[in-house]
């Protein structure tokens, strides 16, 4: 484990251990965590509904981001989806970098998409209703490349959508934009 023992400080030679597949790096003190706060107001400005035939859908078919019933066999090409499509920024705002769960040599290269996915899943969407607060529909998003996609001010990227390198530094955002697949419920 790379967790610092109890008491919270690592040995020497214990700093600047990581094995691939944390989901975080401790800072140069050896603590702290990342801490992901996803913005509800880039959301709002601009989600929209899309209609979509399967067979536009493939890749995202591929990626299991379709509700079960576009995989039952009487589900066809022709089909009519219905997506609620939305952003996602989410921010570090912890004090340690977000890294993928997966070890690196475990990462999927989907051909559809041309990149790695270096998790399985990062977030779940529910839709719910506002009078019951019941769940009516939901989605995933699939980790579709973590990278610093923007910094606040003194902060600098460095993490990028690579098969080497991806992650979430503090003070940082990671940015899905609505017309992408699996960005959707």
């Amino acid at each position: 484990s790379d967790a610092p023992p109890p008491g919270g400080e690592r040995s020497g030679a214990q700093q600047g251990r990581l094995s691939v597949g944390s989901v975080y790096r401790p800072n140069q003190n050896g603590r702290g965590l990342p801490d992901l706060v996803p913005d509800p107001n880039y959301v709002q400005a601009s989600t929209y509904v899309q209609r979509a035939h399967l067979y536009s859908l493939r890749c995202a078919a591929e990626e299991k981001c379709l509700a079960s019933t576009a995989y039952t066999p009487e589900a066809t090409d022709y089909d009519v989806r219905v997506l609620l499509r939305f952003p996602q920024r989410v921010k570090n705002q912890g004090t340690a970098d977000f890294l993928p769960n997966r070890p690196r040599h475990t990462w999927e290269w989907h051909s559809c998409h041309q990149h790695y996915h270096s998790m399985d899943e990062f977030s779940h969407y529910d839709l719910l209703d506002a009078a019951t607060g019941k769940k009516v529909a939901e989605g995933h998003k699939a980790s579709f490349c973590l990278e610093d996609s923007t910094c606040d001010f003194g902060n600098l990227k460095r993490y990028a959508c690579t098969s080497h390198t991806q992650g979430l530094s503090p003070g940082c955002y990671d940015t899905y934009n609505a017309d992408i697949d699996c960005q959707w419920i």
